[in-house]
């Protein structure tokens, strides 16, 4: 032990002065190496008095004929000076010089001096180089991989030095910025002794592994947390019942010590959206300390972004995007499934290992898709159970669902009470009622005129009023609109987005949808209503109205175009806000409605649906049904399960084997399904050779480590993406240094629920816009700190195995002789 710490101690200063001190030697001006003996006696007797008597007279340090000197040269012949050398040598040898005029040497004298000229440069190019310049210090990244080589860390403490200037050319290997200041040098040696530190330990003590693994599968868990769990804002966990986890113990050569993860926690409640609800709460589950968390960007282009089956978790690729703050893609990509927890090891190696596999993917249809049918067509009308098809010949079938018509009903206008219980309009015919901010005026429409909304920040303020009081009661808002621009925005809010108590009625931005939000006094949810997509027009006038009902018993509804588009409960809180003005086409803090927006209403009474038909008279012309809003789909064939919204009846290409075939089929819509067809494709039909090529690509499968922002995440790549090419469970193993990956830095014992999130994300990487069959993911399991043997390598690479280990002073004059030969560098 005395050892060890006395190393420590040399090693740190050894590895410190191997990034400064032995590279920062003096600055050597370049010395030639002394002449060879046989050199000197013939230029004294031949060339020295050659040269006084033939050529020192016109080249001096007076007179530089021709730009040359020959007063200087001697038996060193500096590399500066051999051209010169070879120069004299031609010009005597060819009697050139001395000019012609000029006393001439004779034949004898001349043949002496060039065979001496031509001995002293051979000898003078082959002496050994002088080792000349700047000896500069490591780079940072040359310090890093020399800890890495000699150590055998993985670890990446380098962090706290500043990084290499970078060169006008672009390097960072530049002698005139690489000093060694004493700041510098000091964390050279914080480095090298926290190195020492994490590569040295005491082969007595065990080593503390945690261990776990995520199991994933729809139902999977047998006991699965009654309450439910959330995770910051815009909360999207996978249902408890679809995971497990479960914590192990490996198996390994040597004894250790299990590091099971903490489970129980009192944190001041964080999880209501982005609010800190200021209450203690104790907490008793691995369930609260692992999450399988899918948030991400919305809006998958085609089919759903992942999806819970018996076999596992399916995970379409993760599409990324620009993660800009304060947009929908802030929260990382589509199909972002991470393993969101509270405690990884500080430091050391660490092994994912994903069983996954490549799913036996059916192929979604593309957008203007058409139905087939013929006789050999199989046709299922029945949906209340699962049914079981025969299926004659194996092959390719495209699969049509066929949804009934909708049939609206509706009601004889009723115009007779549309005053009463009216407690505030704005018809915008004369006066605008309010104060217009940004770009916001009035314009004409068809109803006379109407508020129109330009800019980012326009919008109707109404300062607050008594009659703008609902508290706990029934009401309903009503407005016509023309929107321009498919964002989100409010359409009348006296409340605002997010935390703010009181309520906003809302264009669901790029879905085309309506949404009504409602927030009580203790600033928590008082319920969301949210339609499907698509059902609103975008430069159309429309018709849009919300009836609130409280209670459960007494569901309230979104209508458009006097059409019911939606339903949910609002609770009973009291939607009061006097703090607050009402507005029309904003919200603070949001953009704002881009577009018309006439005739809105506020009853302190739920209109019935006679009633909303006697607002809608003035503009009937304009009343068309809102469209159908897109229906998902689940569909199961032969214990496979595929996913997507149904755009139209042209569904799924699949390939089924001969023989009976179970079906099931469901969908989210209210109107059902009426039949599936399924319909054999011809192996030389376009279809079919597409679905060839869909099924022969392969996912890839790629791990990140990382932590949780309450705006998403950051992250970096543990190792390569692997291709998955087998319909089996595979497990693939990636490896790191802990160290190396982002951390979120809190202080010990945060009582926030949201504080020091590490996450462990699982992604089928994005290629291209290609149909790609869907990711498997069985299991996600991780050990760390990891090791294959103990001592580990860090340690084993100083502390040899040798004979001389019963003598301490020659195992120690060993290790330090070993450790000082490796660390050595030439210069």
């Amino acid at each position: 032990m005395i050892f060890r710490h006395r190393f420590r101690t040399f090693g740190a200063f050894a590895l410190a002065t191997l990034a400064g001190s032995a590279w920062t030697a003096h600055y050597l001006s370049a010395q030639p190496a002394a002449a060879p003996a046989p050199l000197e006696p013939g230029f004294e007797q031949t060339v020295k008095p050659f040269l006084k008597k033939n050529c020192q007279q016109c080249h001096n340090a007076d007179n530089l004929s021709a730009g040359v000197r020959v007063d200087h040269l001697d038996t060193s012949l500096e590399d500066r000076h051999i051209r010169v050398w070879e120069g004299i040598r031609h010009r005597v040898r060819d009697g050139s010089m001395p000019p012609k005029g000029m006393p001439q040497p004779s034949a004898a004298e001349r043949e002496a001096t060039v065979a001496w000229i031509t001995q002293a440069i051979e000898i003078a190019r082959l002496r050994p180089a002088p080792k000349n310049g700047l000896v500069r210090r490591l780079t940072v990244s040359q310090y890093r991989n020399t800890l890495r080589e000699l150590l055998q860390l993985e670890d990446d403490l380098t962090e706290i030095v500043p990084p290499d200037a970078v060169s006008s050319d672009g390097f960072v290997n530049n002698k005139d910025t690489l000093q060694l200041s004493p700041l510098l040098f000091e964390s050279y040696l914080e480095i090298a002794e926290k190195a020492l530190n994490r590569s040295i330990v005491d082969p007595s003590q065990k080593p503390a592994i945690q261990n776990f693994r995520m199991d994933l599968g729809a139902s999977i868990n047998k006991n699965p947390l009654p309450e439910e769990l959330i995770l910051g804002a815009n909360s999207l966990l996978l249902e408890n019942k679809d995971f497990t986890v479960t914590e192990l113990t490996p198996k390994k050569p040597f004894p250790f010590q299990p590091n099971p993860m903490r489970t129980k926690y009192r944190f001041i409640e964080g999880y209501q959206g982005n609010d800190t609800v200021r209450g203690w709460r104790e907490y008793d589950s691995i369930y609260h300390s692992v999450f399988a968390c899918m948030r991400g960007s919305n809006g998958y282009p085609k089919g759903k972004a992942y999806d819970a089956v018996a076999s596992g978790l399916l995970l379409r690729p993760a599409i990324p995007n620009d993660e800009t703050f304060e947009a929908d893609g802030t929260y990382g990509p589509k199909a972002n499934f991470k393993i969101s927890l509270r405690e990884l090891p500080d430091h050391g190696r660490f092994r994912v290992t994903v069983t996954a596999a490549k799913y036996d993917d059916g192929l979604l249809l593309d957008p203007g898709a058409t139905a087939r049918s013929g006789s050999d067509a199989l046709t299922v009308t029945n949906f209340t159970a699962p049914q079981t098809l025969t299926v004659k010949q194996a092959g390719i079938y495209q699969v049509d669902i066929h949804t009934p018509q909708r049939k609206v009903e509706v009601p004889a206008p009723d115009t007779s009470r549309l005053n009463e219980g009216l407690s505030a309009s704005w018809a915008f015919n004369g006066q605008p009622g309010g104060g217009l901010e940004g770009k916001a005026s009035l314009q004409d429409s068809p109803f006379g005129k109407a508020l129109t909304l330009q800019g980012d920040y326009d919008a109707l303020t109404v300062p607050h009023q008594e009659a703008f009081h609902v508290g706990t009661g029934e009401f309903t808002v009503a407005a016509w609109i023309q929107p321009k621009a498919p964002r989100r925005a409010a359409i009348v809010s006296l409340g605002s987005v997010g935390r703010t108590p009181g309520w906003t009625l809302f264009l669901g931005g790029g879905r085309n949808a309506l949404q009504f939000e409602t927030t009580g006094p203790d600033k928590l949810t008082n319920g969301t209503i949210t339609s499907g997509p698509g059902v609103v027009r975008s430069g159309a006038w429309q018709h849009v109205a919300v009836v609130v009902k409280r209670g459960s018993n007494a569901p309230s509804r979104i209508y458009i175009n006097g059409v019911q588009v939606a339903q949910g409960v609002i609770g009973s809180a009291n939607l009061d806000n006097p703090g607050l003005p009402l507005r029309i086409g904003g919200s603070p803090n949001a953009t704002s409605f881009r577009g018309d927006i006439d005739d809105v209403r506020l009853y302190r009474r739920a209109l019935s649906d006679a009633e909303l038909q006697g607002l809608i008279e003035p503009g009937r012309k304009f009343a068309q049904a809102p469209p159908e809003p897109t229906q998902d789909i689940t569909l199961a064939l032969g214990g496979r399960d595929f996913t997507g919204a149904l755009k139209q009846p042209a569904f799924l290409a699949v390939r089924l084997p001969a023989g009976p075939v179970a079906l099931r089929a469901a969908t989210t819509g209210a109107l059902g399904i009426e039949r599936v067809v399924l319909t054999p494709v011809p192996a030389t039909d376009p279809l079919a050779r597409r679905f060839q090529t869909f099924e022969k690509r392969n996912p890839r499968l790629g791990v990140q480590l990382g932590l949780r922002r309450d705006c998403g995440s950051t992250f970096a790549p543990v190792g390569s993406p692997q291709v998955v090419s087998s319909g089996q469970n595979t497990r693939f193993v990636f490896e790191g240094a802990i160290q190396n990956f982002p951390s979120p830095e809190v202080e010990k014992d945060n009582v926030n629920y949201l504080a020091g999130i590490r996450e462990i994300a699982v992604r089928s990487e994005y290629t291209d816009d290609r149909d790609m069959p869907r990711l498997r993911i069985r299991s996600v399991e991780f050990e760390g700190p990891f090791y294959d043997s103990w001592p580990p390598p860090s340690h084993k690479a100083i502390f040899l195995d040798s004979p001389r280990k019963a003598d301490p002073k020659a195992y120690a004059r060993e290790i330090i002789r070993n450790f000082a030969t490796r660390a050595y560098r030439r210069p």
